[in-house]
């Protein structure tokens, strides 16, 4: 809003948006950890072991901060 009454420059939004972006990101890991670990229980109940060398995405090393991940 601040924006569009141009109370703010394009500098000031860039860096609000990083911010939004990097508190969006360890959420969304989260997510993604919940799911993985729901799919495990699943298999687990079903009579399953999970597969310790799947698809395992929780388990790899992420970037820290969004920076890492901006050349995409």
């Amino acid at each position: 809003m601040q924006y569009n009454a141009m109370q703010l420059g394009v500098i000031e939004l860039l860096r609000a948006w990083e911010q939004q972006m990097q508190a969006v990101v360890p959420y969304v890991d989260t997510l993604l950890d919940f799911w993985l670990a729901r799919t495990d229980i699943e298999q687990l109940l079903s009579g399953r072991l999970p597969n310790p060398n799947g698809f395992a995405v929780s388990r790899r090393a992420r970037p820290q901060n969004v920076s890492d991940t901006a050349g995409h």
